[in-house]
C-alpha cells in the first residue's frame, strides 16, 4: 500500500504547483436511488473496511460493486487529504457526503453545500462554476468520463470563457477540459 497511496497523494498534490485550488469531487451512494438499483444490477461484491495501513484489494471490481466500501473509501481519501493538506497559499475543497471540506475555510460555501447530487459529473461543473465565480481565471477538469467534458464545455460557454481546451486525451487515457 505504501507506494500506491504516495502515488496517490504526490499525484493529486503535484497538481497544485501549477494551481491555487484543488477540489476533489466523489459521487455519493444512495441506496433507494435510481443509480443504486442499476448498481445492484452489476452484481454483488466482497465488504472490506477502509482504514490506513489496510491491504489495497485485490479485486477492485469486487471491491466497488459495493457501495459502502465506495463511500467508505471516499470518507478516508478525504479526510486523509484535508488532515495532510498544510500548504498555505493554496485551497483543497473536498466533497464528503453532502457537504465540502475546505482549508483554509470558506465564508461561503452555500454554492457548494450542502449538494443532492448523487453524481460527481455535475457536481464537479458546480464547483468548476464555483471556482470561475470565485475569480479562478483557469480551471482544469480531469476525468475520464466524457459526459463531463461536454458538461465542462457547456459551463465554459455559459460563463463566455473564449480560451478554452477540452476533450484531450491525455498519454493515460483521462480527458481533460481546461479554460
Amino acid at each position: 500500500m505504501p507506494s500506491k497511496s504516495l502515488g496517490l497523494t504526490y499525484g493529486l498534490f503535484s497538481k497544485l504547483h501549477q494551481a491555487k485550488r484543488l477540489d476533489l469531487v466523489w459521487d455519493r451512494h444512495i441506496a433507494d436511488s435510481l443509480k443504486g438499483t442499476t448498481r445492484a444490477k452489476r452484481g454483488k461484491g466482497v465488504r472490506r473496511r477502509v482504514v490506513g495501513g489496510a491491504t489495497i484489494p485485490g479485486n477492485w471490481a469486487s471491491f466497488l460493486r459495493v457501495d459502502e466500501n465506495k463511500r467508505e473509501l471516499f470518507r478516508f481519501l478525504s479526510g486523509v487529504l484535508y488532515d495532510s493538506f498544510q500548504l498555505a497559499d493554496k485551497e483543497l475543497v473536498v466533497t464528503e457526503g453532502n457537504d465540502v471540506l475546505r482549508k483554509p475555510p470558506l465564508l461561503d460555501t452555500s454554492a457548494l453545500a450542502p449538494c443532492s447530487h448523487e453524481e460527481a459529473d455535475s457536481r464537479i461543473i458546480l464547483h468548476a462554476a464555483h471556482a470561475a465565480h470565485s475569480g479562478h481565471k483557469k480551471i482544469l477538469v480531469c476525468t475520464v468520463d466524457t459526459d463531463v467534458v461536454v458538461l465542462a464545455v457547456a459551463l465554459a460557454h455559459t460563463l463566455n470563457e473564449e480560451s478554452m481546451k477540452y476533450g484531450c486525451p491525455s498519454a493515460r487515457g483521462r480527458l481533460s477540459a481546461s479554460w
